[in-house]
């Protein structure tokens, strides 16, 4: 669960995107509380406007205050299904995902930029003795099995190096998008509201919305770890792309080292 964002509203970005984060509680509490006026008649009506007014501000304000504790529910279940789907997946190596992109990491030109931008960091190349070839020798140049384990050993290390810097390109980039999560934790939370009207006496138990609540309360829950899952899965940028940020780098690295023109 480190590496997915907190649940909060970001007030240090105010914009129309974000903006409308501090409303969603509202659909939750609002679906619980409509529910409620249906089951008791509506209790709202008034001959007095004043009262009136004021049964709606109430209203407003315990479905919000219902709307945040739904939300914090919602983000109390997907933590603990997320750690829970996580050491059973993480810890079985059938199930474990890696990322299959070893031959893409055996590119000579990737290793060429990679080599010219991790400098002393660069994997040692196996001896020229043991392969008979230059500097980017890889598995890919031998039989099926025939590779020296030194050989095999640089590869590991090199598409080690291939995850690593794909994170470094993509620094302060977030790995899980925090309004995505965020809008799957209001859907569970309205789908928990869903639920439990759905087996609320007065209005009657309907177990139809109670099964398919529950259905979207266990996907929601989960998607957080798809999420997961997907990043440790899949490369985060396709080869030339990455290539072309690790250019970027370098020539970056290299604009702030150049001494100042006068």
């Amino acid at each position: 669960m480190a590496m997915l964002p907190e649940v909060h509203v970001s007030l240090d970005r105010l914009a129309i995107q974000h903006i409308y984060q501090l409303f969603l509680p509202l659909v939750p509490g609002g679906t619980l509380v409509i529910g409620l006026c249906v089951a008791y008649q509506s209790p709202l009506a008034s001959p007095s406007v004043f009262a009136y007014l004021g049964r709606v501000a109430a209203v407003c304000f315990f479905a919000f205050a219902v709307g945040l504790m739904l939300t914090a529910v919602s983000t109390i279940c997907s933590g603990v299904a997320v750690g829970v789907v996580q050491a059973i997946v993480f810890r079985n190596p059938r199930l474990r995902p890696s990322r299959s992109n070893r031959p893409i990491s055996q590119n000579p030109l990737w290793r060429t930029v990679a080599a010219a931008f991790l400098d002393k960091l660069a994997p040692t190349p196996p001896p020229p003795n043991a392969t008979g070839s230059g500097i980017f020798i890889s598995a890919a140049q031998f039989l099926p099995g025939a590779a020296p384990p030194n050989v095999v050993g640089y590869d590991v290390m090199w598409n080690d190096w291939y995850n690593i810097l794909q994170d470094y390109v993509l620094r302060g980039r977030d790995i899980v998008n925090q309004d995505i999560l965020f809008a799957w934790v209001e859907i569970q939370a309205t789908a928990w509201a869903f639920a439990f009207l759905s087996l609320y006496p007065a209005l009657g138990r309907h177990w139809t919305v109670f099964f398919i609540s529950a259905v979207i309360i266990l996907f929601a829950a989960l998607m957080p770890f798809v999420m997961i899952y997907n990043y440790w899965k899949t490369d985060r940028l396709t080869p030339l792309d990455f290539i072309a940020r690790l250019l970027a780098e370098i020539k970056g690295r290299e604009d702030k080292a150049a001494p100042p023109t006068q």
